[in-house]
């Protein structure tokens, strides 16, 4: 038992020594692993449209590490290419959902959270605030949650916002088990649309100006080019508009 102890010069006290090996003395039994606690994040991925969820562990986070956390489950659910797509995240709501396979998931078409006193969930409500009213309000105003997932380090490092969000405190829901989270909702991006425009119509110009260059008074074969981009660059975009429009038909 020496080895364990190290005399210190402090008031001629001897205070022990931990071994560098030791274990929690619990008669040789680990401890019972921690309780988890999720944020549950669902969204559509972008090849199949399907919607999936995944779990964001916040246990001992703050607002700003949640925020950089949900940026990067976001872009994992969604896959590795949605730069190319014209959608980005319009806001977010709270939802119910239901996992039937895997990480497929059926999302509720309104908003909701847990009942208050979930044993399985960890939820605070702000002063007055009334969970079950109609129409549904929510916690945290759409607005604020997507500014600070654009902008994560404009966030606070306390948990400020994090403790309105419905936190899972058991293990993760399993079919036909019902679950609450965040569910990212897309919309069209404009600034995409513009950009993709600018880069066509700056290329076309660059080889216009080259062919009559090289081929002067050629010009159909000179717009040319362009015209078969503008045509498949509509048809590409096209399922955009057209998913996007039946969406607000559908609201």
């Amino acid at each position: 038992m020496s080895k364990y102890f190290k005399l210190v010069r402090r008031s001629q006290l001897i205070v022990p020594e931990a071994p560098a090996n030791l274990e929690f003395l619990t008669f040789g039994h680990s401890p019972p692993p921690a309780a988890p606690r999720d944020v549950f994040l669902c969204c559509r991925r972008l090849v199949d449209k399907q919607a999936v969820y995944g779990p964001i562990n916040v246990m001992n986070s703050h607002d700003k590490q949640f925020f950089r956390l949900m940026k990067r489950a976001y872009k994992s659910l969604r896959g590795s290419f949605g730069w190319i797509s014209f959608r980005e995240i319009a806001r977010f709501r709270f939802v119910k959902f239901q996992p039937f396979y895997k990480i497929h998931v059926s999302c509720s078409e309104t908003d909701q959270l847990p009942k208050r006193g979930h044993q399985e969930y960890e939820i605070d409500y702000p002063v007055g605030y009334v969970p079950d009213s109609l129409p549904f309000k929510p916690p945290i105003a759409p607005e604020i949650l997507l500014y600070f997932y654009n902008n994560p380090g404009c966030a606070d490092s306390i948990e400020k916002l994090l403790r309105f969000i419905p936190k899972r405190i058991v293990n993760n829901p399993n079919p036909p088990d019902e679950a609450w989270g965040l569910y990212a909702e897309e919309g069209l991006s404009m600034g995409k649309f513009l950009m993709a425009g600018l880069v066509i119509a700056v290329l076309s110009t660059i080889f216009i100006g080259l062919w009559l260059f090289y081929h002067p008074g050629d010009l159909q074969n000179a717009f040319t080019p362009m015209f078969v981009v503008s045509v498949v660059g509509a048809l590409l975009v096209a399922p955009e508009f057209m998913g996007y429009g039946s969406k607000k038909k559908r609201s």
